[in-house]
């Protein structure tokens, strides 16, 4: 059986900087989608796009 690690995070994202948000998440999941183990990001943003939360294992 092999260990499988995964977290949840959650943010708080300002007004007005969704998609400044949004460009720090894709650098931050390019640079981490090729380590060993890495299965899947899921990211999820409420009704008024100022809380995200994340899933990754």
């Amino acid at each position: 059986m092999r260990d499988v690690v995964s977290w949840v995070a959650e943010f708080s994202i300002k007004t007005g900087q969704l998609d400044s948000f949004k460009a720090l998440v894709e650098e931050m999941v390019k640079s981490t989608r090729n380590e060993p183990n890495t299965l899947a990001y899921e990211w999820f943003f409420d009704e008024d796009n100022n809380t995200c939360h994340a899933y990754e294992r």
